[in-house]
C-alpha cells in the first residue's frame, strides 16, 4: 500500500507534463512500465539496486535542497506565525501524515542480510537519516508556508510555492525532483517487499518456495515476482489517499506490537542482547504503544476492521507456512 501510495502521487505529479497518464490507459502504462522497471532492477543484484538508489537519493536532494535555499530569500516571516488550533480529528489526521512522511526507516533493516557488518552500519544510517530528512523537511515546510498562500488546498505544494515565487520553469523543476524522490521511495519499497516474503520463508512463516534465490543473481526471485504483481495491482485499485491512509494504520499497528514486544523480549531466558539499546528502552516503549493506541482510536470503525482483516490473511499464511514445514 506505500507502493500504491507513492506511485499514484508520482502519476499526479507526471500529470503536470502529461495529463493523460492521470487516468485509463496511460495510467495502466505508466504504473505498469514502472514496476517492471523497479521490480528488474532487483532482480539483477542488491548491487545495483543499491546504486540506483544512491543515485535517485543524490537526484532527489538537489531539488529540495535549491528550494529551501532559494525559497529563504522570499518567506514572509508573518504567514509562520499565523496558527489555528485544529480539531481533534483535525490534530490526528495531521499526526497520521506525519507518520506517512517519516514512514519507510524501518524497511532499512529488511536487506541487513546483505549488507556488511549490519549491527554497526544500520544503527548509524537510520539514525543519521532520520536526522537529515527532519532537517530537510523543516526547511521545507517553512518555505512552503511562508511563500505559498492556499498551501493546504494545493496538491503539488513544493511545485506551486516555486511557481509563485521564481515562476513556471521553476515549479517544472521542483516537479521533476518530485517525481525523482517518488520513484526513490518506490524503489526502497520494491527492494524490501521481495525480501521481506524471502526472509519470513527462510523461517517457515512463509510458504518454503517464496525463498527460493535466483542461481545468477543470488536474489530472492519468486517473492519478487509475486510481490511486485501485488503492489501493480493494488496500486491500479487504489489513490494516493486511500493507499495512504491504510498504509499509516497498517504501520502503527506494526510499530504498537513492535513497541509491546520490546519489554517481553528483554525479560525472555535465552533471548540474544540487543546489538543497540535504546536508554529507558522500556518507557519508551510503553509510551509508544499508548501513543499508537490513541491515533488507532481515533479512526473510524470500518478502518479498523479492514486492517484486522488484513492480519487475519497474515496469520493465516503464518500458520499454514508452519503445519506444512512441520516446524
Amino acid at each position: 500500500l506505500g507502493f500504491a501510495a507513492v506511485t499514484n502521487l508520482f502519476l499526479d505529479y507526471s500529470g503536470y507534463f502529461f495529463p493523460a497518464v492521470t487516468s485509463g490507459v496511460g495510467r495502466v502504462v505508466v504504473v505498469t512500465a514502472l514496476v517492471a522497471l523497479l521490480t528488474t532492477v532487483n532482480l539483477i543484484g542488491v548491487r545495483r539496486a543499491a546504486l540506483l538508489n544512491d543515485v535517485l537519493t543524490a537526484a532527489k536532494l538537489i531539488p529540495l535542497l535549491a528550494f529551501i535555499v532559494v525559497g529563504l530569500f522570499f518567506v514572509d516571516v508573518s504567514r509562520l506565525g499565523q496558527l489555528t488550533m485544529p480539531s481533534a480529528s483535525g490534530y490526528t489526521a495531521s499526526v497520521l501524515l506525519a507518520i506517512y512522511a517519516f514512514s519507510g526507516f524501518e524497511i532499512l533493516s529488511i536487506p541487513g542480510g546483505e549488507i556488511k557488518d549490519p549491527s554497526r552500519a544500520i544503527p548509524f544510517a537510520l539514525l543519521t537519516g532520520l536526522g537529515i530528512v527532519t532537517l530537510v523537511y523543516f526547511g521545507v515546510q517553512v518555505v512552503a508556508v511562508g511563500t505559498l498562500p492556499g498551501l493546504g488546498s494545493s496538491t503539488r505544494p513544493l511545485a506551486d510555492a516555486a511557481r509563485h515565487v521564481l515562476g513556471g520553469k521553476a515549479g517544472a523543476f521542483m516537479v521533476v525532483g518530485a517525481m525523482l524522490s517518488i520513484v526513490g521511495v518506490a524503489h526502497t519499497i520494491v527492494l524490501a517487499a521481495g525480501r521481506l516474503p524471502f526472509a519470513m520463508a527462510e523461517q517457515h512463516q512463509l510458504p518454503a518456495p517464496l525463498a527460493l534465490v535466483h542461481p545468477r543473481y543470488r536474489t530472492p526471485w519468486l517473492g519478487l515476482l509475486i510481490s511486485s504483481g501485488c503492489l501493480w495491482l493494488v496500486t491500479l485499485l487504489s489513490s494516493f489517499a486511500s493507499a495512504a491512509t491504510f498504509t499509516v494504520e497498517v504501520r502503527i499497528m506494526t510499530y504498537l506490537v513492535t513497541c509491546a514486544a520490546l519489554p517481553v523480549l528483554r525479560r525472555r531466558a535465552g533471548a540474544p542482547d540487543g546489538r543497540f539499546r535504546v536508554p529507558a528502552g522500556e518507557i519508551v516503549a510503553v509510551v509508544s504503544v499508548l501513543i499508537c493506541i490513541g491515533l488507532l482510536a481515533t479512526r473510524p470503525l470500518r478502518e479498523i476492521w479492514q486492517m484486522l482483516a488484513a492480519a487475519g490473511i497474515g496469520l493465516g499464511l503464518y500458520f499454514l507456512a508452519k503445519v506444512t514445514s512441520n516446524k
